[in-house]
């Protein structure tokens, strides 16, 4: 799979991908003979990986390969879902360890001068983001995520409507908010007597 950023790109990802493949079987075709020998001596995968390796690198054989932009970011988290699912004995388990976990992450940090700080992660960086192409509306689940010691209560307008929540100390939300894409959100996060507006 590769991530198709604009169409243009289309028909040289075809071609690479035909390169390659009749590179790959140029090989695979060339080394079936020694492979076959390799399996009736007993070796292993791993082994006869070995011996072709060593085999290639004493030959010098090169192969065209297909080589695409890495357009995606890794989420927050991602090591410990991936950790989380090879663990897991089953779905279920592996699906409640991780509720509330999705791809963006709304995150309010509360800095030591009493400031709010607000990071919004996307797994698309903005540079591979077509500025002619908004995205359409849509919605997208945040998690909401209080790092401070002591209790924010945040609301923010929606479409005229007024929505409010609490997070207590150290709370992440048990379900993401649902938020609109490519939306600017104007909070009044309050804790205490004191409330600071921000977006």
């Amino acid at each position: 799979m590769f991530p198709l950023t604009n169409a243009g790109i289309l028909a040289p990802l075809i071609v690479g991908f035909a390169l390659e493949q009749v590179a790959l079987d140029s090989i695979a075709s060339h080394f079936r003979a020694i492979v076959t020998s390799f399996h009736k001596q007993g070796m292993s995968e791993a082994e006869i990986a070995g011996k072709l390796l060593t085999l290639m690198r004493s030959k010098e054989i090169k192969v065209t390969a297909l080589k695409s932009t890495e357009v995606y970011t890794e989420p927050a988290g991602a090591a410990d879902a991936v950790s989380t699912w090879l663990e897991a004995n089953n779905t279920p388990s592996a699906r409640n360890k991780l509720l509330g976990v999705c791809r963006f992450i709304f995150l309010l940090d509360i800095l030591a001068n009493g400031r709010f700080q607000i990071q919004s992660t996307a797994r698309v960086p903005e540079a591979f983001i077509p500025p002619s192409d908004p995205w359409p509306e849509s919605w997208i689940p945040i998690t909401l995520i209080n790092l401070a010691d002591f209790v924010i209560q945040y609301s923010y307008p929606e479409n005229g409507i007024e929505k409010t929540g609490i997070l207590m100390e150290n709370q992440i939300s048990e379900q993401p908010t649902m938020f609109i894409v490519n939306t600017t959100y104007m909070f009044n996060l309050r804790s205490g007597r004191r409330t600071v507006p921000t977006s």
